[in-house]
């Protein structure tokens, strides 16, 4: 049996021998007729792989290595000469390596370039890409000449990042229509009419890209406004101006160390008050009624740039025109004066010492005279082109220190008038409007029994175009907060009425510059009070042709002189408000 069984085992094996045998010689025959059959194509492997299907570069440009795997050298290209590739030594025998180099992109698009990769007859590409710089670029004129009449204008421009419109005056505004399409954009602006002087401005645009910052403007000039009509005498005006109202605690804001410097800066416009004055602000005047402003106004208090020539910064200078231009545009009279301005002439030019009174010598008089005048002599030329709507008052309140000055008004006056007649010569000899121009001269400390007493008119070259200003803040222990009762309303009356008969009743018209009442408390009993008050002294001005303008300080808290409220346009001071109309409406 046992030999039996190893007979059996041994043909199997030699079964299995055989089929192995045959299956390997016919794999053998196949695999030689394919490639007998295939013998003129040679097989290659062409799959191969990149490390980055994209890149993309900084605007400065910079390196980057890129590799390529696969079974045979590859072949690569460059569609643009600012990408350059150079090949790098590489240990792998399938890994191919290059360098990527970009040279700085100072176009202001972005650009784009192919680069084709080849292995065998395989090709694939890999796309890089370079920022652009940030640009912005004015593509219309960037001077931009409008007519006194105004109108809209057009700039354009391209900028291939988000930019921000900066207007550099009110009287430019940026108008409905405005598109867009490195882009390109259109801006349309409009241009207000002009009342005074030939005008400049610019409408800046800036792009912000990190640490990027791009500014170009476009620089608006706008002709001067057409000569309006000087022909109305100092009394016909005044019947215009009535009732007035004062931009207090705003241009003549500042600090008197800064005397004779240009150290102001037009950051004092909000340095007494916290409000910048707007075309709003003084629409919201003439829609309470008032039909003049008068702006109080420092110039040699830190807005001079030459002392010797008196020269005006011409920033300040040009930010009071944009004032005036608010109310002339609103159909309103305005006042520019030399107020208090760090007491240089109101002060200096009366007393040689500031804590006592000491008389001023006459070289103190001739220099200050001479100063006066070249200071009117600038401002005068500022503002020649506009009409009548625009008044001149030389001073403010000359000598008006009580402690200082009390029991020498008299005295003071004959310097007074020297300077009165100063003001008045420099502004005439600047010709043009200003020939006949209304001008406004201040009385003795603007005190009203003073003035009636002792002030004399200045000489002119053309009749019936000058005023006098006084002021009224009666009675003080009243006005001033002292004390909340008042009942006196004849003494207004009395004073009034000295005031109609020394100078009205000859044709020579007052204004009241300055008058107003502290608020000193909300209160029933109070509020009356001071509506009263207000009413007589706009009544009694009213009836006697007097033009009283209404002080107003722009301080919304307790106690003050406030009327309106700038910040929102609105009434604040309103007893005092309502007093006025009542006071105006009762003017027969």
């Amino acid at each position: 049996m046992g030999c039996l069984r190893k007979k059996q085992n041994k043909k199997k094996r030699m079964k299995r021998i055989k089929l192995l045998s045959l299956l390997l010689m016919t794999f053998t025959m196949l695999a030689f007729s394919a490639c007998t059959k295939d013998e003129d194509k040679p097989s290659v492997n062409t799959t191969f792989t990149l490390s980055k299907a994209e890149l993309q570069f900084a605007k400065s440009g910079g390196e980057a290595l890129f590799y390529v795997r696969g079974a045979a050298t590859p072949s690569i290209s460059s569609s643009e000469s600012w990408l350059k590739i150079t090949p790098q030594p590489s240990t792998s025998k399938t890994v191919y390596k290059y360098q990527f180099v970009t040279e700085a992109n100072t176009a202001f698009n972005d650009r784009t370039a192919k680069v084709s990769i080849s292995v065998g007859g395989e090709t694939k590409t890999v796309t890089v890409t370079q920022l652009s710089t940030e640009g912005l670029v004015i593509k219309s004129a960037k001077t931009l000449n409008v007519g006194a009449d105004g109108g809209d204008i057009e700039v354009t421009l391209q900028a291939n990042a988000p930019y921000t419109v900066t207007l550099g005056a009110e009287w430019i505004s940026e108008a409905k229509g405005s598109r867009a399409d490195m882009k390109a954009y259109l801006h349309r602006f409009h241009v207000s009419k002009n009342v005074g002087t030939a005008r400049t401005s610019t409408v800046s645009f800036t792009l912000s890209k990190g640490d990027v910052s791009l500014t170009e403007a476009v620089t608006i000039a706008q002709s001067a406004g057409k000569a309006g009509n000087m022909s109305l005498s100092a009394m016909e005006l005044a019947a215009l101006m009535y009732p007035g109202w004062n931009l207090g605690n705003t241009l003549e804001a500042g600090d008197l160390a800064n005397n004779f410097t240009n150290k102001g800066g037009l950051a004092t416009e909000t340095a007494w008050q916290s409000t910048k004055t707007s075309q709003k602000i003084i629409d919201e005047v003439k829609a309470q009624g008032f039909k003049s402003v008068r702006l109080p106004i420092a110039w040699v208090m830190g807005h001079l740039t030459d002392k010797a020539r008196m020269t005006i910064d011409e920033q300040w200078l040009n930010r009071v025109k944009e004032i005036v231009n608010y109310c002339v545009a609103d159909g309103l009279y305005v006042i520019i004066n030399d107020h208090w301005d760090g007491g240089w002439l109101e002060v200096d030019g009366f007393s040689s010492s500031r804590d006592h009174f000491q008389a001023v010598d006459e070289a103190t008089i001739t220099a200050k005279t001479v100063q006066l005048k070249k200071l009117w002599t600038n401002i005068a030329l500022a503002f020649k082109d506009y009409d009548e709507h625009v008044l001149f008052a030389g001073l403010n309140e000359p000598f008006q220190e009580y402690k200082l000055f009390h029991g020498h008004h008299q005295a003071l006056t004959l310097i007074l008038q020297r300077y009165n007649q100063a003001f008045v010569d420099a502004v005439r000899a600047t010709g043009g409007n200003n020939a006949s121009r209304v001008l406004v001269v201040q009385g003795p400390s603007t005190d009203i029994n003073s003035t009636c007493s002792y002030l004399q008119m200045p000489n002119d070259t053309k009749t019936d175009r000058l005023m006098v200003e006084v002021h009224y803040y009666d009675p003080w222990n009243f006005t001033s907060g002292a004390t909340d009762t008042w009942t006196d309303t004849n003494s207004v009356k009395v004073q009034f009425d000295k005031v109609k008969t020394t100078f009205m009743d000859k044709k020579i018209p007052v204004i009241i510059g300055e008058c107003g009442a502290n608020w000193q408390k909300d209160d029933a009993t109070f509020n009356a009070t001071l509506k009263h008050w207000y009413k007589t002294v706009f009544q009694y001005a009213g009836e006697r042709g007097i033009v009283p303008f209404a002080w107003d300080i722009n301080v919304c808290s307790f106690p003050n002189m406030t009327i309106i409220n700038r910040a929102t346009q609105t009434v604040w001071g309103t007893p005092a408000m309502q007093g006025i109309k009542e006071g105006v409406a009762a003017v027969k």
